[in-house]
Order: structure tokens, then C-alpha cells, then sequence
């Protein structure tokens, strides 16, 4: 038996039980149904203290997300991801150097299971939060 003919009969077997299973799929957990309205439950309090705007091509950065806030600072951007149009690891490497130079080691590196995404972060705060200085996990140089 060819693999061809294997494939073929195989699906012909399960496609009725992929059906029923999809018939079994939940549409409902804790009350909330897929498909309906947010505005049928009343339960919800509107806690969303941040919205978002997505930006495209600005400057040197390819897009990105701009967040303000909504209740004690309405309209006030709060926090800033850009992407870089640059791609290349050696344009993050000098990127890396620079930033290290003018700010100091980064206080948290990330990144993608797989490698893809690297991700250095520093928290900066203003003047009146001078205590609230992020924890730094690397050594002292």
C-alpha cells in the first residue's frame, strides 16, 4: 500500500469523527458564550486603564505601538515599543553598544524560544521616582 492510498483512506475514516468533534467543541466557559455581544453580561467592570495605537514607518523604526492612558492621565503616552527597520544582527550589535554606553548594562535580556526574537529592556523613570530604580540582575562591572 502506497502512502498515497494510506492518506486516503485514513481521511476517509476520520472525517466524520473530525465533524461530531467539532459539533463537541465548547462555545461557552464561565458564563461568557463565543459570538455574543460583550453588552448581554453586566458583570464586567471596564478596567482598561491603557489603550493602544499602532504606528507605521516612523523615523528609523519600521511600526510600532504607542500606549496612553485613560484614567488618571487620559491622552498621556506611558510606554513606547518601536520596531527598527534594520533587521541585520550587526545594526542590534552596535544598537546594543550604544545604548550600554549611554544607559549602562540592560536590566533584563529576552528573547523567542527558538532565537528569533531578541530583546534587551531598560526601565527609565523620571526624577520624582529616583527610588523606584529597576532591579538589576547582572553583576556590577
Amino acid at each position: 500500500m502506497t502512502i498515497r492510498q494510506l492518506v486516503c483512506i485514513l481521511s476517509i475514516l476520520l472525517v466524520p469523527h473530525l465533524a461530531a468533534a467539532a459539533d463537541r467543541a465548547p462555545h461557552e466557559i464561565g458564563g461568557f458564550r463565543l459570538g455574543a455581544s460583550i453588552n448581554d453580561y453586566n458583570v464586567i467592570s471596564n478596567r482598561n486603564v491603557l489603550h493602544q495605537v499602532v504606528v507605521d514607518e516612523t523615523g528609523g523604526f519600521r511600526k510600532g505601538v504607542i500606549y496612553y492612558g485613560d484614567c488618571a492621565r487620559p491622552g498621556e503616552i506611558v510606554k513606547i515599543k518601536l520596531k527598527f527597520k534594520d533587521p541585520s544582527a550587526e545594526f542590534y550589535r552596535q544598537i546594543l553598544e550604544r545604548y550600554t554606553k549611554k544607559f549602562g548594562k540592560p536590566y533584563k535580556f529576552t528573547g523567542g524560544t527558538f532565537g528569533i526574537i531578541r530583546a534587551w529592556k531598560w526601565e527609565f523613570t523620571d526624577k520624582d521616582r529616583q527610588g523606584q530604580q529597576p532591579h538589576h540582575p547582572y553583576p556590577a562591572a
